[in-house]
């Protein structure tokens, strides 16, 4: 049986990856381009963590994504990067991008990373023996389209309607099956 707290801590760590992925992102063939894609594929592997690990072919990809996909004088608009085109520092996470940048850039991080893998993983490796189908349900309600839908509402700035939209009816009851004990 998978314990309610940690199924409720493996969603919120969906929610703060989500934060590190609004926070270091960034972007811009021209040299402030490159310095702009390698500064966020830089911060990308360093915000991996056990639960989600970047390797640096996913970092460069989301690197040149995002500065493909909105540009340096974008990312700068956006504050993701300072004049300079250096990555900027001190975000507060909320990017407060156009509806259609957000997809964007939640289309470039669903392209280069595959977050629900990263999630399902975590989910398998804290259930214990014999809790498969806590870990199937979880796999059937946590959707890509959900958490495509999550990342471009933190990229668009409403943090809080990204969290709630995790919390699903489905989720909701794979979470009480889990602490009921199936």
């Amino acid at each position: 049986m998978m314990k309610k707290s940690r199924v409720r801590n493996s969603v919120l760590t969906i929610a703060a990856l989500g934060a590190a992925l609004s926070l270091s992102a960034c972007g811009g063939g021209s040299s402030e381009e490159t310095q702009a894609k390698e500064a966020i594929s830089a911060s990308f592997l360093e915000t991996g963590d056990d639960t989600f690990v970047v390797d640096e072919s996913q970092a460069d990809c989301v690197g040149d994504g995002l500065v493909d996909e909105i540009g340096v004088d974008g990312l700068k608009e956006y504050g993701l990067l300072n004049e300079d085109g250096t990555l900027s520092e001190g975000l507060d996470g909320s990017m407060g991008m156009s509806d259609e940048d957000g997809q964007r850039a939640a289309d470039v991080m669903s392209d280069c990373l595959d977050i629900k893998e990263a999630m399902m993983a975590s989910f398998a490796e804290e259930a214990e023996e014999g809790d498969e189908a806590t870990v199937q349900c979880m796999d059937e309600a946590l959707t890509d389209e959900t958490l495509n839908e999550f990342l471009k509402m933190l990229f668009t700035g409403d943090e809080q309607a990204a969290q709630q939209l995790l919390v699903t009816e489905e989720l909701m009851q794979c979470m009480l099956s889990a602490e009921l004990g199936g």
